[in-house]
């Protein structure tokens, strides 16, 4: 895993100025590395993050979150091995115009010959470091179901059938 500059930054943060804050901050984190310190690297799916028609992956802040949550922590150029797809997007327009989308851009993709699609509604999604802990569970959920359920499908993300 990649070192976690924004969570140092974070717990450093909180620690000076909310300690008991800090230690649920550093709990959670740690929780959520601990159950997938035992899934290897080359067992981990290749994540992209695309928000609107941006890719995300080269956001050092998401791609932190992303490592943290379970996906490999370099990212490929070659869009046949992306395993899991996801947009940020919360138009509803949006999700009229994804088949097409995805059909022109993403049909060569593992993610869409595997249906692993996903969309994350949440507004603020990666915009605001003090969401690190839902943003990660977020991601985390969709990275990872076999080992995460906090409770966000539906509410902050859903999974796109083709």
């Amino acid at each position: 895993m990649n070192q976690l500059t924004y969570y140092t930054k974070i717990a450093a943060e909180l620690l000076t100025e909310n300690p008991e804050l800090h230690q649920d901050f550093a709990e959670e984190v740690n929780i959520i590395i601990h159950k997938l310190k035992f899934i290897p690297e080359q067992d981990r799916p290749y994540v992209q993050l695309v928000d609107g028609l941006n890719n995300l992956s080269n956001d050092p802040y998401l791609e932190e979150l992303k490592s943290v949550a379970g996906s490999k922590s370099n990212n490929t150029n070659d869009l046949t091995d992306i395993d899991i797809l996801i947009f940020h997007e919360t138009s509803p327009i949006f999700l009229n115009n994804l088949p097409t989308i995805l059909t022109e851009q993403y049909v060569q993709t593992n993610a869409y010959k595997n249906n692993k699609i996903f969309i994350i509604q949440k507004q603020d999604f990666a915009q605001n470091q003090q969401n690190y802990i839902i943003d990660t569970e977020i991601l985390s959920e969709i990275i990872q179901p076999k080992y995460f359920v906090f409770g966000h499908e539906g509410t902050h993300w859903i999974q796109f059938n083709l």
